[in-house]
């Protein structure tokens, strides 16, 4: 299954115009594909079958000439010839996994070797499938990359909408929170702001309005969320 480990803090997802908040759910169940594959009759016939199922799809007529545009590409599910020998595909596909776009990638390959299929898995591969795919076997892989794409796309509104609230807070609302965060009471936040207690609590309650947080707990999930204090 695809790696999600490689995408556990908020502080790795990046927001950008391809990542619109106002995309429907229903354009996310229909992912952009990226067809990539070097031998044109192959990518040919895959972008065919990718097509017939009503997706998205953009064909890379190499390896090198996607990977060189990995800086700008949309997030979408990517099919990869990725297991050839004059290739290092296992470095590309962690290269893939580490992006802060998500790019869940299904290997497509005619090798029917299983120690490459073992390798690319465990490189964080979402599946492994032979040439010529099976169109039900591709069709279900790509239907769960589009869930993870689903999954990832709110995870990057919810960054986005936390930064946005944590951008509107004053220089010492931040100073009570990064404090807050790091287990101060409001006696030791005083002390430390050269403030009185009573003022830590007024910007304690704006605090907890500002980020429609209902305890403390929520607070630290939404500054964590937007990667506070280290935006």
């Amino acid at each position: 299954m695809f790696n999600r480990d490689n995408y556990p803090f908020a502080v790795r997802i990046q927001w950008s115009g391809r990542c619109d908040a106002a995309a429907t759910q229903a354009q996310w169940a229909k992912p952009l594909v990226h067809l990539v594959d070097d031998d044109d009759d192959d990518r040919a016939g895959t972008e065919a079958l990718v097509q017939s199922h009503g997706y998205r799809l953009r064909c890379w007529p190499s390896t090198a000439s996607f990977l060189a545009e990995l800086d700008d590409v949309e997030a979408g599910c990517v099919l990869a010839d990725l297991c050839r020998p004059e290739f290092d595909g296992l470095a590309a596909l962690r290269r893939l996994t580490e992006l802060p776009c998500a790019l869940p990638t299904i290997i497509l390959t005619r090798r029917n070797d299983a120690r490459c299929a073992t390798a690319a898995m465990k490189a964080g591969a979402l599946d492994f499938l032979e040439k010529p795919a099976d169109a039900a076997a591709l069709r279900s892989a790509i239907e769960i990359g589009g869930q993870y794409l689903a999954r990832w796309r709110q995870q990057v509104v919810a960054v986005h909408e936390a930064r946005g609230l944590i951008d509107a807070l004053t220089p010492r609302e931040s100073d009570v929170l990064t404090r807050l965060i790091a287990g101060s009471s409001n006696k030791a936040i005083a002390h430390d702001l050269a403030i009185s207690a009573r003022t830590v609590e007024i910007h304690r309650a704006k605090l907890m309005a500002k980020l429609n947080a209902r305890s403390l707990a929520e607070l630290i999930r939404v500054a964590f969320t937007a990667g506070f204090p280290d935006t």
